[in-house]
């Protein structure tokens, strides 16, 4: 029997942090299996490259990093074929463009995380390069906002945004935050008009209940503003989900806590997503565990659908490397489908609404028009 890797092997993703080094997964916070550096080197001769291939080959060899032993995207199998068929380039990229956080969720190390980032920021010419580069590779398809930090915090998210949507206009853009900082409407405009989905982390329903994880934070602000957002959407007629995700404690898995979550996100309009976590130590809910036999994507995660609160479909907090396998053998297509009509709608309104120079034959096309599409956003934002 062999070990596998999702990531390395398929291209589930590779994580990029703020200094731009580049691992073979998120879960390698402290980048003890560094791949290569960027914009140094492009994305796809890391993906090709020595240290690559020196992990794959440790894979093959049945003898894996001691730190990827306890990853979740590690999986046994006894068809050795598997470790010689490895996609061309990666599906999904996290990217980190801030290490710093402004709130201090207890077992979040953030002191151990700066200090092994050389910048804690990404600067954002490395992200246009970044952005450049990742828009050339053939399998490419999402871009996820965040990893071991507040995407928020960065002073140019907002360029970021514009930019990635801009020059990559049919990538799919991923962010998660803590909800605390997307506090203005003109925020909340760039965000509706630029990200596909947005996942607001929100542990409880009230301001007791929220505090006891996110130390530093508000309940009501962070729900504010994750409202606001949902009103901008249906505003704009925009398209971005807005999700709510709901780690379960201890002390915020009552019956009333989570009716009162249920209740608010079907007033403002939201996605609710229910999950389970082992963190910190003595923190877990006792009512809802992990169940090994049951291992879904997280994007599967939502209890609400089940009455009283869907506990016949509580699912793991990890990624099923089995079912991201199946789903990458259909290149993905099924999976990222929904997500393309949304570009094209989206360039098609923007191009209506706030010029005509551009042409539907351009509208297409993927790159080319950067200069433009930013003055047309610009311009769109402001109605």
């Amino acid at each position: 029997m062999y070990r596998y890797c999702g990531p390395l092997f398929d291209g589930f993703y590779v994580a990029i942090v703020s200094d731009g080094r580049v691992v073979c997964s998120c879960r390698d916070a402290w980048n003890v299996l560094t791949l290569g550096k960027v914009p140094n080197s492009s994305l796809y001769d890391i993906w090709h490259g020595e240290a690559a291939k020196h992990i794959r080959n440790m894979f093959r060899e049945n003898t894996p990093p001691d730190t990827c032993l306890n990853c979740p995207f590690i999986v046994s199998t006894y068809d050795k074929s598997k470790l010689y068929n490895t996609i061309n380039t990666p599906y999904m990229v996290f990217l980190e463009t801030n290490a710093t956080c402004n709130l201090r969720c207890k077992r979040c190390d953030r002191k151990k995380i700066l200090e092994d980032r050389e910048t804690p920021h990404m600067s954002l010419e490395t992200y246009k390069a970044v952005i450049d580069d990742l828009n050339t590779l053939e399998y490419f398809k999402a871009l996820i906002l965040h990893n071991y930090g507040e995407p928020f915090l960065h002073k140019d998210i907002y360029d970021m945004l514009l930019y990635t949507r801009a020059n990559a206009p049919f990538i799919n853009v991923y962010i998660s935050t803590n909800g605390m900082l997307i506090d203005t409407r003109e925020k909340q405009k760039i965000v509706a008009a630029t990200v596909d989905q947005i996942v607001f982390s929100i542990d409880g329903s009230s301001e007791d209940s929220y505090i006891q994880y996110r130390e530093g934070g508000n309940f009501q602000k962070a729900f504010n503003n994750m409202a606001a957002l949902a009103d901008e959407k249906r505003q704009a007629s925009s398209d971005i989900d807005i999700v709510w995700r709901y780690l379960l404690f201890k002390w915020n898995d009552s019956d009333e806590e989570m009716q009162r979550a249920i209740e608010l996100s079907e007033k403002t309009g939201v996605l609710l997503y229910w999950h389970i976590t082992s963190n910190p130590p003595g923190a877990q809910s006792a009512k809802y565990t992990i169940d090994d036999k049951i291992n879904t994507p997280k994007i599967e995660s939502r209890l609400w659908l089940e009455p009283p609160f869907g506990v016949l479909n509580l699912k793991r907090n990890n990624c099923n490397p089995d079912k991201w396998e199946r789903i990458a053998a259909r290149g993905l297509s099924d999976y990222f489908a929904r997500y393309q009509t949304r570009h094209q709608n989206r360039l098609q309104t923007i191009s209506q609404g706030a010029s005509s120079e551009l042409s539907t034959e351009k509208n297409t096309q993927a790159g080319g028009f950067a200069r433009k599409y930013i003055t047309m956003l610009a311009s769109f934002l402001k109605r």
